[in-house]
């Protein structure tokens, strides 16, 4: 409406939202034409919106042609859907990557799963990549089906499902090899870290509750012998790739030593260790079990509360890494290094490892080369129970750091167990 001062209009606009927009405008003749103008904004205007009526008026003016450019957009949209979900599915879990150089299992048998899907579920399904250092393997989830891998060297961990590892538990780690427990069957079977090929033992007579196991050699040598020692009895059973039954074999221990609480393989010879001394293993001998009485353990330091002791065998020698927790301070406080020197059958404190690293286990224990690994020099990896950090002892400068290697490992989850790929 029109008047001498000015004129006043309202338009009111129903967005597709069923929001309103209003605004009111008054024009006001001061020394020429100035113009005071006030908005009321009842909702927010989207851009895409305001152009609607331009979209309009370009297709009444262009006609069939804006049904082919609509098309084109929407497959535009279409395929950034699409990569987006490529992306998601590629991501899968935290610090997992892509192995372009492993063979993928036979995809025609499941023709109604998506391709990419397939790919991912037998990439999944495959040991991670292998390299100089060893793996931390975390068994957790349901039915303690997942296993995660930690790579130590490069601080990444891969997320697997293997099916030849469901069920079942690792009591050593050897020359490549595991040595597998199915919690189902009862019976134990070797399989290789790198191409899971399987080796069937003989079955057991009987259920037994194992506490230590391990390989003299690869099960490719004729002479290699596979040990396992039993809790709470005085016999141990062995056998040899492709036997048909265990063998058992009655021992003799002092009792300062009480039981077997390490086992180790070195240069072709199976080495025990009790509370105190050192032992050798001869299966094929009339006494299995031959204690070196000079081999005594170092003495206590002193305010030492207790001990734990591991041995570790490391390019044909037997170190003896002694944990000690103090009387006043109960946690781990101070790690020693010895070497077994068998030609004075004594025990030699070491402060350096020169190019090894070494990885404690509860069941087992392994090295490698820092060189090779690029892993720093003169460092102890180890774990506590009932803990999923990493800690590692720097032997140079005594001191111990932590780190969590897997934050994606939630309970319940088994002992971890470390895993060396033989190349």
């Amino acid at each position: 409406m029109n008047s001498q001062n000015g004129w006043t209009g309202w338009i009111s606009h129903k967005h597709h939202s069923g929001l309103h927009f209003a605004f009111q405008r008054r024009n006001f003749m001061r020394k020429g034409f100035r113009k005071e103008i006030r908005f009321g904004v009842y909702f927010r205007v989207y851009k895409d919106k305001l152009q609607c009526s331009r979209r309009e008026r370009e297709r009444e003016r262009v006609g069939g042609g804006e049904e082919e450019q609509h098309s084109t957009s929407m497959e535009r949209r279409e395929k950034r859907r699409r990569m987006k979900r490529r992306e998601t599915k590629k991501r899968g879990s935290e610090g997992e990557r892509e192995e372009p150089h492993h063979p993928v299992a036979d995809l025609s048998v499941q023709p109604n799963v998506p391709c990419s899907v397939m790919k991912m579920e037998a990439k999944k399904s495959r040991m991670p990549p292998y390299g100089a250092a060893p793996w931390l393997v975390f068994s957790h989830g349901k039915r303690e089906r997942t296993k995660t891998f930690f790579n130590v060297s490069e601080g990444n961990y891969y997320v697997r499902n293997i099916p030849e590892m469901r069920r079942s538990d690792c009591l050593a780690s050897c020359y490549g090899w595991l040595v597998m427990l199915n919690k189902t069957s009862g019976d134990l079977f070797l399989l290789n870290s790198v191409s899971l090929q399987k080796i069937q033992l003989p079955c057991l007579s009987e259920s037994y509750s194992f506490k230590k196991c391990v390989l003299s050699s690869p099960p490719t040598d004729p002479d290699c012998v596979i040990l396992c020692i039993v809790f709470s009895t005085d016999f141990f059973i062995y056998c040899h790739p492709g036997d048909d039954k265990w063998i058992k074999l009655k021992y003799r221990i002092p009792k300062e030593e009480a039981s077997f609480r390490q086992l180790v393989s070195c240069n072709g010879k199976l080495y025990t260790y009790g509370r105190r001394k050192l032992g050798i293993i001869d299966v094929n001998a009339d006494h299995p079990v031959t204690w070196l009485e000079e081999a005594k353990e170092p003495e206590w330091p002193p305010l030492v509360l207790a001990t734990i002791n591991t041995l570790v065998e490391s390019c044909g020698d037997i170190f003896l890494v002694r944990r000690s927790v103090l009387l006043l301070v109960p946690r781990i406080a101070r790690v020693e290094v010895y070497k077994m020197d068998f030609d004075r059958m004594a025990w030699v404190k070491v402060d350096t490892l020169g190019d090894r690293v070494l990885f404690l286990g509860r069941d087992h224990s392994i090295s490698c080369s820092a060189s090779d690994s690029g892993l720093k020099r003169d460092c102890i990896y180890f774990m506590k129970p009932d803990d999923t950090n990493l800690y590692v002892f720097h032997l140079d400068r005594g001191t111990i750091s932590a780190k969590v290697p897997c934050p994606n490992v939630r309970p319940p989850w088994s002992k971890p167990f470390w895993v060396m790929p033989a190349v």
